[in-house]
């Protein structure tokens, strides 16, 4: 399965045949009650007729849960069915409002869930199975190997969240005491991380991101590690959508949203004011790159003309990057810059508050250069950031110089 082909499997046939395609539809749809499951491919497809039919069907399951046609499953008692009910309440459940990253990933981690300890009655439940569970989640793949942790901690955080929607819509009385005892019980996540990208390293990762033919990778390395925004309020992000939208990708079921725009977020005189992603835009990040030499010396291989809509483009696809491809390419320049290997693109936000701390930056202007402060997006919010944001770069610009000394 892939982004260019959703829900696409195959299965082996006799010796030396062709194996046969199926379009899968997503679980959550199939929960709700969509039909049918599962398409049969033709064989005379080609694999690129096989991935447009693919698209086309799961923008019309999307569509069709959309459009609210769910015939809510019998709760049956099963902590399975509790999940689908969350997965498919329109009125009653936050999954339908969660950004769709995040709802990815919450059907990811219940898919898990559904496959190991589904079928369990809430009747049955208890704390001493929650704890086993735990347990069970959190131990390593292979004997020897490292224990999971926040493997095990996101598992339980889940099973939270469905418990506590059971009690709001009243599924099953015994939803309300399994939440009680959840809220009272700890289970420890992965320790926060202690890495952080330098300025030397991200140097080499620009350098060896031109050698590799992506000068876009060594710019979008640059916004994030001197503005200190995130990955996805740098190159945006691909969410779902009708397959009626219109644009370039018209009929996939994606869209482009959250990245940095031309014009939109840097404006002629090179000043970054970027809403961010994290805050519903209700937060501003704003930024002279003008003060940014990395950014600078990056913008010198971008001409006035091809200045216009996304800001960061693959060089292959001439569209923005989803984030799988983003990070896959990230990890293989990264390797060549001799970047250790538990160092991660998301470090760059953590390598620029290191960096402004070490060169004596205060706390208030460490909090407006991470957009940690409330702040309404007004003029004068603007002008004050700013204000702050500037005086961060000369510090860790004049930091850099003397470290190069």
């Amino acid at each position: 399965m892939s982004e260019a082909a959703p829900g696409l499997a195959k299965r082996a046939r006799g010796p030396g045949q062709r194996p046969a395609y199926y379009w899968i539809a997503p679980p959550p749809a199939v929960a709700a009650g969509f039909r049918p499951k599962t398409v049969r491919l033709a064989d005379t497809l080609s694999d690129a007729e096989m991935a447009s039919a693919c698209r086309i069907l799961q923008a019309e399951a999307r569509e069709w849960l959309a459009r609210g046609n769910v015939e809510r499953p019998a709760f049956d008692g099963s902590l399975r069915r509790l999940m689908d009910l969350y997965q498919t309440d329109r009125e009653l459940s936050t999954f339908g409002r969660l950004k769709p990253q995040t709802r990815q990933e919450y059907a990811r981690i219940m898919r898990i869930l559904q496959r190991e300890v589904g079928e369990r009655q809430l009747s049955k439940l208890t704390g001493r199975d929650f704890q086993r569970w735990y347990a069970s989640f959190r131990a390593p793949v292979e004997e020897g190997g490292p224990e999971r942790p926040a493997r095990a901690a996101a598992m339980m955080d889940m099973i939270r969240v469905v418990m506590n929607y059971g009690v709001v819509a009243e599924v099953d009385p015994r939803c309300a005491t399994l939440a009680l005892i959840l809220r009272k019980m700890r289970f420890e996540g992965a320790r926060p991380r202690q890495s952080y990208l330098t300025a030397d390293m991200v140097v080499a990762f620009r350098k060896a991101a031109h050698a590799h033919g992506k000068p876009s990778m060594a710019l979008g390395m640059a916004l994030q590690f001197e503005t200190a925004l995130r990955q996805r309020d740098v190159i945006g992000e691909w969410v779902p959508a009708p397959a009626a939208t219109p644009g370039p990708l018209a009929g996939t079921g994606k869209r482009w949203t959250t990245g940095l725009v031309w014009g939109e977020h840097i404006d002629a005189d090179l000043v970054l004011r970027k809403p961010t992603s994290k805050s519903g835009g209700r937060k501003l990040a704003a930024v002279d790159l003008r003060l940014c030499p990395m950014v600078m010396d990056e913008l010198e291989h971008v001409p006035a003309e091809r200045r216009v809509g996304p800001v960061i483009i693959c060089e292959g696809t001439r569209q923005p990057y989803t984030a799988w491809w983003y990070s896959t390419l990230w990890r293989k320049i990264a390797d060549k810059a001799v970047i250790p290997a538990g160092v991660c693109n998301m470090d760059a936000r953590a390598g620029a508050v290191t960096e402004a701390n070490e060169a004596g930056v205060d706390l208030e202007h460490l909090r407006a250069l991470a957009t940690h402060s409330d702040a309404a997006m007004t003029q004068r919010y603007n002008r004050v950031t700013m204000e702050k944001t500037a005086e961060v770069m000369r510090l860790r610009v004049a930091r850099r110089r003397r470290n190069d000394t």
